[in-house]
């Protein structure tokens, strides 16, 4: 709609301009136009999601001080060793055991397997020192179903994977990220994708249709936005996850702003 009102407003300055001054076209008409479009990408609303929090400075008062320095005492010579070998200790017991699954021929290596992820979430968390609370119940599986939820952090996935196992869609990743895509997460049935790639993206957007649609798969996770945008921001859904003749569910993740800015 503004974008019509938009051409509308320069077919109408375009004309007046042309009758006035009886011409057709003069080399400084678009210069109104180009200074609109800067104005609409400086006030532009969506870029403005991916900006970083402001750093906010610590007052550093003498009676502040003592107290701040504490602080960091605390946080990084207790807080920080601890929430490190909690962390290290459930990667090393899960690689251990995840590795010997692998090992085994037995049916349910793959419930073992998820199982494990889950274990690996509540680690994470556990070395956040998070609190999460869920409201509202899961709904039980039945027929086609695709949960769509907003996307703050990556932190998402491992906040949703601790309450149940999804299958999830997303960009294929290199490194580090990439070998848990692959070997992790492969027991999960999750659908990964080349963004630059137009031929990846309709073969996977059939095998999204598949995997919605497969009684025996995991429920699948969607963020629909594309991105992460941060805890303040919200933005358009593409609606690819809402053409999939299947029942949409949808899942809100709001986090403390106080700690996740």
């Amino acid at each position: 709609y503004e974008r019509r009102l938009f051409a509308k407003e320069l077919e109408t300055r375009y004309i007046a301009s042309s009758v006035k001054e009886d011409k057709v076209f003069d080399l400084g008409d678009p210069i109104v136009a180009v200074r609109d479009a800067m104005a609409a990408i400086v006030d532009d609303s969506f870029t403005e999601c991916f900006d970083s929090a402001p750093v906010i400075k610590f007052n550093f008062t003498w009676y502040l001080w003592p107290m701040y320095m504490l602080g960091v005492g605390v946080r990084y010579g207790i807080l920080f060793p601890v929430r490190l070998v909690v962390l290290l200790a459930c990667w090393l017991f899960f690689t251990i055991f995840f590795s010997l699954t692998w090992l085994l021929k037995n049916p349910r290596r793959g419930r073992w397997q998820r199982a494990l992820i889950r274990m690996l979430c509540y680690g994470h968390m556990l070395s956040w020192s998070a609190a999460i609370r869920f409201h509202g119940v899961i709904p039980p599986r039945k027929g086609a179903q695709v949960y769509v939820a907003n996307h703050t952090s990556m932190i998402d996935m491992v906040i949703l994977g601790s309450a149940q196992s999804f299958s999830v869609v997303g960009q294929k990743h290199p490194g580090f990220v990439g070998i848990v895509q692959s070997k992790i997460l492969a027991c999960l049935g999750s659908i990964w994708f080349q963004r630059n790639e137009t031929r990846d993206r309709k073969k996977v957007t059939k095998r999204i249709r598949q995997h919605v649609h497969d009684p025996d798969s995991l429920p699948l996770l969607v963020f629909p936005e594309g991105t992460c945008v941060g805890p303040n921001h919200c933005v358009m859904f593409k609606r690819g996850a809402f053409e999939l003749d299947a029942e949409v569910v949808p899942v809100a993740i709001l986090y403390n702003r106080s700690f996740a800015e």
